[in-house]
């Protein structure tokens, strides 16, 4: 949950308006809340979550939080993670994050190529062996 933080993904998640939380159900059934995502280290901290999020959390604690574009042709933020809660304060550890954006020009099944980034989740010092 703490350590040194990372500062691509925080700032990143400045400059977005919305962030979104989307779990899932016992029955795969999708939950989706607005969030104000507060990055914590390399974790990303949630306050003052519902007790769906948290119920869903506990069934599967694979998440994402979505970013959507701010205008059109900008790019998405979308970062999965694993979450974990304590109270009503959702922690998620990013396993996964992309700058993506939607190409309505490039042809079906291509894929984003320069029009999505993965970012690096790992800690500069993990990085070295």
């Amino acid at each position: 949950m703490s350590g040194e933080p990372h500062t691509e993904l925080g700032d990143l998640l400045t400059t977005f308006a919305f962030t979104y939380l989307i779990t899932t159900n016992p029955d795969a059934q999708p939950h989706v809340v607005g969030a104000v995502v507060v990055p914590d280290g390399y974790a990303l901290r949630i306050d003052h979550t519902g007790p769906t999020t948290r119920r869903n959390i506990d069934v599967n604690p694979a998440v994402t939080l979505l970013c959507p574009p701010p205008r059109a042709g900008a790019r998405s933020l979308i970062i999965d993670g694993k979450a974990e809660y304590h109270g009503d304060t959702v922690t998620v550890t990013p396993t996964a994050a992309i700058l993506h954006r939607d190409n309505p020009l490039r042809p079906p099944g291509q894929r984003c190529g320069d029009e999505c980034r993965r970012l690096s989740l790992t800690p500069p010092d993990a990085a070295a062996p």
